[in-house]
């Protein structure tokens, strides 16, 4: 009976240990494949509740290290995406810098506007190589994407009422886009020359912009070649603050953030007449704009 009972317990553990083995096998091959088990996602603590229904998905990504997430196991399932985010998902998915590295596709150079120091620069590089990523007839990538409706618009008074009906479409049915209507004078490459004879004589600086603070590269200075013409230099001209009259809240108002009566100097202190701030000195202001029309049942 003991002998029996041994043969017994050691053709068991034979199976346990088989078992074993083939169940860790499965589960490798699954966790390579879903990395998952629970009905939630086991790398990223965000993908639950409204967006549950994508974390196989999502964690099938992570494991391949096609998405990373943004820190602190956070994926943020809510956030737009970029452009050139999304180029950098393609290309750790497919290797195409890898392949471009190692010469089995020739380089197409790369976009204007895509800077050789930008973590995305090389995905994006190896994307024009393979074609999956083309650009704008100027040879632009434009990677920031922001998923906002803008239309190039005219000044006569039915380019402005088409401009806002086709922002007002993709705003209602989508997609998001930037479209041209004034296409008698703008083209997306604009004047040629005169692009050419403005990077002749200018280069880009950091620019104060009103409401916006300083912006890298925003504005244009002269170029070495042309700082005799510099009247800031040759006249010791020192730049001002930019900052905005006492009480204005003119920044927040071009921003979108304040609407112009919800400033506290409208229509008591800042009249068109008497304007303090700059959003009320330009008839095209929208201060200006604001108290020209409060009446208006608009």
């Amino acid at each position: 009976m003991t002998r029996t009972r041994k043969l017994f317990a050691a053709v068991l553990l034979v199976a346990v240990v088989a078992v074993s083995g083939l169940t860790a096998a499965f589960a490798t091959d699954i966790t390579e494949t879903y990395a998952y088990l629970p009905d939630h996602s086991v790398y990223f603590y965000d993908v639950a509740e409204g967006y549950a229904w994508a974390h196989r998905e999502i964690d099938t990504l992570a494991v391949a290290g096609v998405v990373r997430g943004g820190g602190d196991h956070l994926f943020s399932p809510g956030s737009a995406i970029t452009r050139a985010d999304f180029i950098v998902m393609l290309d750790r998915a497919y290797g195409m810098s890898q392949a471009l590295d190692s010469g089995a596709i020739d380089a197409q150079g790369g976009f204007v506007d895509v800077p050789g120091s930008a973590y995305y620069s090389k995905a994006v590089t190896a994307a024009k190589a393979f074609g999956v990523a083309t650009g704008t007839d100027d040879n632009r990538f434009l990677p920031e994407e922001y998923g906002l409706p803008a239309v190039v618009g005219g000044f006569e008074a039915g380019d402005v009422l088409y401009a806002v009906w086709r922002m007002v479409c993709m705003v209602c049915d989508g997609p998001p886009a930037l479209e041209n209507e004034y296409v008698r004078l703008v083209t997306a490459g604009g004047n040629a020359a005169a692009r050419a004879a403005v990077d002749r004589v200018f280069q880009p600086a950091d620019s104060l912009w009103r409401g916006l603070g300083e912006i890298p590269d925003s504005g244009l200075v002269l170029r070495p070649a042309y700082a005799r013409y510099d009247a800031a230099a040759r006249y010791s001209l020192a730049r001002g603050a930019g900052t905005e009259p006492p009480g204005c809240r003119c920044g927040q108002v071009i921003r979108g953030l304040l609407h112009p009566e919800e400033c506290p100097l409208f229509g008591r202190l800042c009249r068109p007449e008497d304007p303090v701030g700059p959003c009320m000195v330009s008839g095209e202001g929208a201060c200006a704009a604001a108290w020209k029309y409060r009446s208006a049942d608009v």
